[in-house]
């Protein structure tokens, strides 16, 4: 119950803004839908600077690649390397990396900034519509009975009326924004609550797939911010589970503009195209991979599985899996077997013992 209360006194200001902000929007709208839409434009474009300082950082970092390399072979703890400096090398590793962000201006994680940002407008976008469908109970005993009491809503505008009258049903788009598809009701009337659902997380992947189609070698430059951006959309979508349609309706609206606002910078901004160019001639100067190597085609890594099969056959005496150089073997002298391995010769006797070994043999 603290934490509860804890974190409504934080949510509370916040919601208070945007229940302002979508009762103005009412008086233009007349429409419960229409109005988180001008609420979801109105943030994005508040947005808008940290999106694009986001975008910008992530293109650094991938003029960063070469470097990052260099740092990454520098430390890198060969097999075998004790675990107190294989701990050395990691931060020392973390060190320099920080180092060489900071110097050119560049934050990891600033691509993920826009979509963690989400996070607590998420929160109070809900927090908003559940209050416009509060109810309290009035009276005591049989005169008891509950009325609609819209929360953060100001009382003298035209949207807290408007819920009152409907009694707290936000119809629009066809469906009640304040249910979802946990509601009650049969499969048919969650149709739309799904449909909504779908809508969102494929918005959400297509804006990914922009970035990436843009910048091929961005999984190469951060995988960490690569990996969180694909599993963002399934989070939200168990959010969109639990939480009423007027939320999905906002991400859906979110996810478009943010894929018209990505088309926009990488053809009108000019930083960001100046760094997509730098981008591309930095692939052109990058030699590929050659076969064989790890990540290639035609390389193969060698797994736990594929060492351990390799040690037992070098201990019995058999040959080296294929594709894998024979083990060096110390020894002078070696002799074929018939299994195709090899073995070492058996060490010379002593001379005194070959003479003992002459002198107890029988005479005839």
């Amino acid at each position: 119950m603290i934490l509860a209360s804890v974190i409504g006194s934080i949510i509370a200001p916040f919601a208070n803004v945007f229940a302002w902000v979508l009762a103005g929007c009412y008086s233009f709208t007349h429409s419960y839908g229409w109005s988180i839409v001008l609420l979801t434009l109105a943030t994005m474009v508040i947005v808008f600077p940290l999106t694009r300082a986001g975008t910008r950082s992530m293109m650094r970092m991938q003029l960063l690649q070469p470097e990052m390399k260099k740092i990454q072979n520098k430390y890198k703890s060969p097999p075998g390397t004790p675990t107190e400096e294989r701990q050395a090398n990691r931060l020392k590793l973390n060190e320099e990396m920080m180092a060489l962000y900071r110097e050119n201006g560049v934050n990891p994680t600033g691509g993920c900034l826009p979509m963690f940002i989400q996070f607590p407008i998420f929160i109070v976008l809900y927090d908003v519509i559940r209050g416009m469908t509060r109810t309290v109970t009035r009276g005591t005993g049989k005169a008891a009975h509950t009325v609609i009491a819209p929360q953060y809503i100001p009382k003298r505008t035209q949207l807290y009326h408007a819920v009152i009258s409907s009694h707290a049903q936000l119809n629009s788009f066809g469906v009640n924004l304040a249910d979802s598809v946990r509601s009650p009701g049969s499969l048919v009337h969650k149709i739309p609550y799904i449909i909504i659902i779908l809508i969102a997380i494929v918005l959400q992947y297509v804006s990914i797939w922009q970035i990436t189609n843009r910048n091929p070698s961005a999984a190469n430059a951060n995988p960490q911010m690569q990996t969180i951006q694909k599993v963002m959309p399934l989070i939200f979508a168990f959010m969109y589970i639990l939480f009423p349609a007027g939320v999905g309706v906002y991400f859906i609206f979110s996810s478009a503009f943010r894929v018209v606002q990505q088309e926009y910078m990488y053809k009108h901004d000019p930083k960001i195209v100046e760094l997509a160019h730098s981008v591309r001639e930095l692939q052109k100067k990058t030699p590929p991979p050659q076969p064989g190597q790890n990540g290639a085609p035609g390389g193969q890594r060698r797994g736990f599985m594929d060492r351990l099969r390799e040690a037992a056959a070098t201990s019995q005496g058999g040959a080296p899996p294929a594709g894998r150089p024979a083990p060096k073997m110390n020894g002078a002298a070696k002799q074929p077997v018939k299994s195709g391995g090899t073995r070492k010769a058996p060490p010379p006797r002593p001379q005194g013992a070959q003479n003992r070994s002459r002198s107890k043999r029988p005479r005839r």
